[in-house]
């Protein structure tokens, strides 16, 4: 009885942030994640380019550094943890071998920062269309959530923040 009301209330609290342009993962107890997300958005590619990014807030809520290992998609043949970084005036993304996300910090990924590459979309991706992405945590389930894709031109969602990392 008590799962069957926890259910029925983070299913509502899940379909109210969306409803509100926001995704947040339930709040945590023991053994769930204390990861937030909000406002996740992909950035379309002109047709025959064979990458996209990810871009979203990530709140950890819990009390100790959270790593994300890793993050995949059955839409993509490889997903790849990024930073733009700047070398002798230029910038060049950087793989990471992971993202840590301090205790009861956010992190940012955003354009020229922070995100996370999609490589060799399985199909053509448009405006729209929702991407499932999931996210490998240290010692936490996988979180996996649908991004939305935004056109090109739409450097941020209307609801980002524009604030820095």
């Amino acid at each position: 009885m008590k799962q069957a009301i926890r259910t029925t209330i983070l299913t509502g609290l899940a379909l109210l942030s969306l409803l509100a342009g926001t995704w947040i993962a339930p709040a945590h107890s023991a053994g769930e994640s204390p990861l937030q997300i909000e406002t996740p958005w992909i950035r379309e590619s002109p047709p025959g380019v064979p990458a996209m990014a990810a871009y979203m807030n990530l709140t950890n809520s819990g009390n100790t550094d959270l790593q994300i290992k890793e993050v995949s998609s059955p839409l993509f043949l490889k997903v790849e943890l990024h930073e733009t970084i700047q070398k002798d005036g230029v910038a060049m993304m950087q793989a990471r071998k992971q993202f840590v996300i301090p205790a009861h910090k956010t992190m940012k990924l955003q354009p020229g920062g922070y995100h996370i590459m999609l490589l060799s979309p399985q199909k053509p991706l448009r405006a729209g269309d929702k991407v499932p992405l999931t996210l490998t945590l240290e010692g936490s389930a996988p979180v996996t959530l649908d991004v939305e894709v935004h056109p090109a031109d739409h450097a941020k969602p209307h609801n980002m923040q524009h604030s820095g990392h």
